[in-house]
């Protein structure tokens, strides 16, 4: 009777060495300041969409709230546009969204007439 190997190595396989292999970055990913941030951020979207939902709400509820809707509009837009960033940063993780998204906010400071 033959022999059979069965011994089936691959090439990921060889680069162990018995041991596990830890990736840096998902230890990065699990420290506490990324969790206090990841928090702070969902916080400021959901405000950020309660303030829009509850500004267009009052603002459709009277004539004069039409009016102010339509002086605010450059505003508005900048906000809901930085909201919408916002959200896409926290999703994805990704920083040039957030970074984007604080511009935004400036600007519809800026376009308040403040």
């Amino acid at each position: 009777m033959s022999v059979q190997h069965t011994n089936f190595n691959t090439s990921q396989d060889k680069g162990k060495t018995g041991q596990e292999v830890i990736k840096p970055d998902l230890i990065k990913n699990n420290s506490p300041d990324n969790r206090v941030a990841s928090i702070l951020l969902s916080i400021a979207f959901y405000l950020a969409i309660v303030y829009l939902v509850l500004f267009l709400l009052f603002g459709l509820s009277n004539p004069w709230g039409m009016l102010i809707i339509i002086f605010l509009a450059p505003s508005l837009i900048s906000f809901i546009i930085a909201t919408i960033l916002t959200g896409i940063g926290r999703k994805k993780g990704n920083k040039n969204f957030l970074y984007t998204s604080i511009i935004f906010y400036i600007a519809s400071v800026l376009l308040a007439y403040d």
